[in-house]
């Protein structure tokens, strides 16, 4: 199994195959290697890229898929427990790095 099959076996909603790959090569993933599961981190974190596009996307009704708004905040919710279960800063949330005293 490469790792696009492996992700889109993960993320089962909807998405172009280029956004799948799109997340797997920022995560320094190729689509077309063999899926290794000893290489959780990026993985995972790709995955929780993936599972954003969905929630960003507008409510989606395509080929017997329908996503709602509290699926989408469940989604979310997954990606945003990953992006912490691998200590990276999750892009839907603002970080506050500094308060100005003034």
């Amino acid at each position: 199994m490469t790792n696009l099959e492996a992700i889109k076996a993960d993320v089962v909603h909807p998405l172009p195959d280029n956004s799948f790959k799109k997340v797997l090569l920022d995560r320094g993933l190729l689509d077309s290697e063999q899926y290794n599961p000893n290489n959780v981190k990026p993985f995972e974190l790709a995955k929780a890229d993936a599972l954003l596009i969905v929630v960003a996307s507008p409510n989606i009704s395509e080929g017997g898929y329908s996503i709602s708004v509290s699926e989408k905040e469940r989604l979310e919710k997954i990606a945003s427990g990953l992006y912490k279960k691998h200590g990276v800063n999750d892009p839907n949330r603002a970080v506050v790095s500094s308060i100005s005293p003034w």
